[in-house]
């Protein structure tokens, strides 16, 4: 029965404040994964816009070395065709970016990074995904200018990672221009970030399982010595009462109540 008293009064006690805690803990743990989501989501959606908005300025001032070229020239002219060719060829912007060209058939007309594909018809080339990346691009172009991602080998990390390309359309030529920027780097922030996120989430939760058990800790201990006192009162009042009922207790005596 003393056992029995001690530990009643001790789950009284301790359980209250252990579904408070995990209550706690649980809800926690999904708004700090919720808010470090739409962190995670709004860091991509950010540095895919600055990837696109500057891709676009980059063919924008393509377009711009070859305008007046463009705008006084016939659809067959073919020495303005090929000045323009040559004007785009050269271009180069940041350490290794280029513009490339593409006929109305895919054969491609420039390509500073690989001059050895001019002359090459990719209109069938697919990335390891098996997207048709040019034909896409040249969708995107017809339609106003757009945006394709795509799987590109990378040379410094050996293998094929993302990649973001934007075309627009040169109808009188029937040409497709357009640039593209390799992007893993958004993935290797995002990854940075779900790692930063997952650390705060991880010794959030620790932190709080942590406060939670030296709690129900000094719970326990301090429901024990107070269950013990009121033990020892029921003991001696049930003693106290026995007496009474065998005839040996002295009525006019208070009640044996322990403080």
């Amino acid at each position: 029965m003393n056992l029995s008293i001690r530990l009643k009064i001790a789950l009284m006690a301790v359980v209250p404040v252990f579904l408070t805690a995990c209550i706690i803990t649980a809800f926690a743990f999904i708004q700090l994964k919720n808010m470090g989501n739409a962190e995670i989501e709004e860091l991509r959606a950010s540095m895919t816009d600055a990837k696109k908005q500057e891709l676009k300025q980059y063919v924008d001032m393509a377009l711009s070395s070859i305008q007046k070229i463009y705008d006084s020239s016939s659809a067959e002219d073919a020495d303005a065709k090929a000045k323009a060719q040559e004007i785009i060829q050269n271009l180069k912007f940041g350490k290794d970016g280029y513009v490339f060209l593409n006929d109305e058939e895919g054969v491609v007309l420039a390509n500073r990074a690989k001059p050895e594909m001019i002359g090459q018809n990719q209109l069938e080339l697919q990335d390891k995904n098996g997207k048709f990346l040019f034909k896409d691009l040249f969708k995107e172009a017809r339609n106003g200018g757009g945006y394709v991602d795509y799987m590109w080998f990378k040379a410094s990390k050996n293998t094929e990672v993302p990649k973001l390309s934007y075309a627009i359309y040169l109808a009188k030529w029937g040409w497709t221009m357009g640039t593209g920027f390799y992007v893993d780097d958004i993935e290797d922030a995002v990854a940075a970030k779900e790692k930063s996120v997952h650390s705060i989430i991880s010794k959030t939760v620790t932190m709080i399982v942590v406060v939670a058990l030296v709690i129900i800790i000094a719970i326990v201990f301090i429901s024990m010595f107070l269950s013990g006192v009121i033990t020892k009162s029921i003991m001696a009042i049930n003693k106290f009462l026995k007496e009474v009922s065998d005839g040996e207790g002295d009525l006019t005596r208070d009640l044996p109540i322990l403080s």
